[in-house]
């Protein structure tokens, strides 16, 4: 069996076979927009949850003290701040690109 690599990217709404609802449903629209604030919600926590006091005073530190060394570290923390800095541009890009999903066919 060979694979072949296709450079050509297309928008139609039967490219997207692993959405259970059609484009042009509500629903759809609701699930996505709840999808976009979420992307969005998790990047702003995680950039900047690992640089305020409760990051420093957790459950977790005080249950296992061997992470602490790892947790305040601050290419530790900058890496979690990355991780949210790549949600939020997940959510951005949804959102740039959802007019090749919900357009009309």
């Amino acid at each position: 069996m060979r694979l072949s690599r296709s450079t050509h990217v297309s928008s139609s709404p039967d490219d997207f076979p692993f959405f259970p609802f059609p484009p042009e449903s509500k629903i759809s629209k609701v699930l996505f927009v709840v999808y976009v604030l979420y992307c969005l919600e998790v990047g702003v926590f995680l950039l900047i949850y690992p640089w305020i006091i409760s990051w420093e005073q957790n459950f977790v530190l005080y249950q296992f003290p061997f992470l602490k060394d790892l947790f305040l570290n601050l290419f530790f923390r900058g890496a979690v701040s990355g991780l949210g800095i790549a949600n939020i541009i997940l959510g951005a890009w949804e959102i740039a690109h959802s007019y090749q999903y919900f357009k009309k066919a």
